[in-house]
């Protein structure tokens, strides 16, 4: 009867725990990997054996004692019928319904404390802000206590709560949202705060006792703009200030040695760009000329030298050549096309002259058979006179027709002809109006980044004799500028704007920059030298 009893009820626990792992096993290896969950499988097993091991009867060495196995088998059963649940908090005990004798459920519901953590004081850095990115991990406590001969074992059991366990990313109103428990305003809290708030309101609205375990998993990047050496995105760090950043972007101070080779290569940088602006103006120079059918280029570009416009010699002469050989290769096409139609001309004109004499041959036989016709019937001629007629002005009558089907040949030709060249020469103009349309279109690229190396070139030659620092910082009432000292702290997903104010020595070197650069740009994207 003994052995039939435990029989059934480790049939049942293996049953229970069978499902149960399996539910949790799938989670567990996707977030952990295979080892590390075999790892604590052993050690929860380890653990079980340490703490139930007594309650039911077995020694160190893995032996079961079947009589004090039978004095808990009621008491187990309780237990195996808890964890059938295990995807809900333990039910707390109900007055009127008492556990038996042998097991006592000890299992209490403590209020998380939530306001002596929240109250300490602490930097404002380690206060969440929207965009942050936590892991929240529950931790549910379970104790059971058995009475075995008048002494008491408690088992206490912590397992991870998977289903509510998780990565939660803080939205812009600054609040969390969790499986089940529902949204928590979580901005400016530092974490120790967020555990006890999260564990207080999951034992408000779930009963369930929960030790909250919070980290950052990622937080906003500083942005950083204005006069610095390398704007852009920087990595928050704890107790990151205006200073620390500034020195992690560089300066851009007049003197310093990085800021003169910048200026040095921005310099080389814009002169090259312009002589690229003056050959695409020498370009589209060409490109105007042969749609004018011109067979040179503006005199002043002909007979300027390479030093005047920034271009080589042999540049200026190339585009002359090229211009020439579209222009002889116009008129070539242009003669090959007038001789080709004066020939068909010719051949038209001699056609036509034909076509008369055959036209008056035709009219000449057709008034003789009629006259002959006449002389045969008072019989005057014979038939056969007025046969040969007949025949010969059938003759002249075919010869007329083939001599108008080639003069209607020739003219066909002709149109077809003088079609073709027009197609050609449109064409061709079309080619040279998309490539000077396209030579525009580089020309304003051109020109956008002549102004852009302009302007930083201005602002390498701003001195730092001194800097106004604003950050833009979202908050509670949306987004504040704040003035910025040195010293000021800097928060997750700030945006930091530099301005640097010129000293003294700079107006000089600017106004020429602004002066010479500018105005070549402008002048060499035109038409104009």
């Amino acid at each position: 009867m003994g052995n039939n009893t435990m029989f059934s009820f480790f049939m049942k626990c293996s049953i229970v725990a069978i499902g149960f792992s399996l539910i949790i096993l799938e989670n567990q290896v996707r977030i952990h990997g295979f080892d590390t969950v075999v790892d604590k499988s052993l050690g929860l097993v380890t653990d079980a054996r340490e703490k139930l091991g007594p309650v039911l009867g077995i020694s160190g060495k893995g032996q079961i004692d079947m009589d004090a196995a039978e004095q808990n088998t009621a008491a187990l059963s309780n237990v195996g019928s808890a964890l059938q649940t295990q995807d809900h908090p333990l039910p707390l005990p109900v007055e009127g319904s008492p556990l038996p004798a042998a097991l006592s459920q000890t299992t209490t519901l403590v209020v998380p404390p939530e306001k002596s953590f929240c109250d300490q004081e602490g930097s404002r850095a380690a206060g969440v802000v929207p965009g942050d990115i936590l892991q929240l991990r529950y931790f549910e406590k379970s104790a059971v206590s058995f009475d075995q001969e008048k002494s008491s074992s408690i088992a206490e059991i912590v397992f991870e709560r998977l289903d509510l366990s998780g990565t939660f990313t803080v939205g812009v109103e600054g609040s969390l949202s969790l499986p089940a428990v529902g949204h928590i305003d979580v901005l400016g809290l530092s974490l120790p705060c967020i555990e006890a708030l999260v564990a207080r309101t999951a034992f408000d609205r779930l009963r369930l006792n929960s030790a909250i375990n919070a980290n950052f998993i990622a937080r906003p990047q500083i942005s950083l703009q204005g006069a610095v050496r390398s704007p852009g995105t920087y990595a928050f760090t704890p107790s990151l200030t205006v200073e620390r950043l500034l020195a992690q972007a560089g300066s851009t101070g007049h003197d310093d040695p990085a800021s003169r080779m910048r200026r040095i290569e921005l310099q080389a940088r814009a002169s090259e760009l312009q002589r690229v602006a003056q050959g695409l103006s020498l370009v589209q120079q060409r490109l105007e000329a042969s749609l004018a059918n011109e067979r040179n280029l503006d005199f002043r570009i002909a007979n300027a030298s390479g030093a005047q416009l920034g271009l080589a010699p042999q540049r200026i002469k190339t585009e002359q050549m090229v211009l020439e050989a579209e222009h002889d290769a116009i008129q070539s096409l242009r003669e090959k096309e007038q001789a080709e139609l004066s020939l068909l001309d010719l051949r038209i004109d001699s056609a036509e002259r034909k076509l008369e004499v055959i036209t008056r041959q035709h009219a000449y036989f057709s008034e003789r058979v009629t006259f002959l016709d006449g002389l045969t019937e008072k019989g005057i001629t014979t038939a056969d006179t007025l046969v040969t007629a007949q025949i010969r002005q059938m003759d002249s009558e075919y010869a007329l027709l083939e001599e108008t089907q080639l003069v209607n040949q020739l003219k066909s030709q002709r149109t077809v002809l003088q079609r073709s060249f027009d197609v050609a020469a449109a064409d061709l103009r079309k080619s040279k109006i998309d490539a000077l349309r396209d030579l525009n279109a580089s020309q304003d690229t051109i020109e956008g980044q002549i102004a852009t190396v302009v302007a930083q070139l201005e602002n390498t030659i701003i001195g730092t004799h001194g800097t106004v620092v604003t950050i833009n910082r979202n908050g509670p009432d949306g987004t504040v500028q704040i003035e910025a000292s040195p010293a000021t702290e800097l928060l997750p997903g700030d945006f930091v704007t530099v301005v640097a104010v010129a000293d003294d020595s700079a107006p000089l070197e600017l106004s020429r920059i602004r002066k010479n650069t500018a105005r070549n740009a402008q002048e060499l994207v035109s038409n104009e030298y």
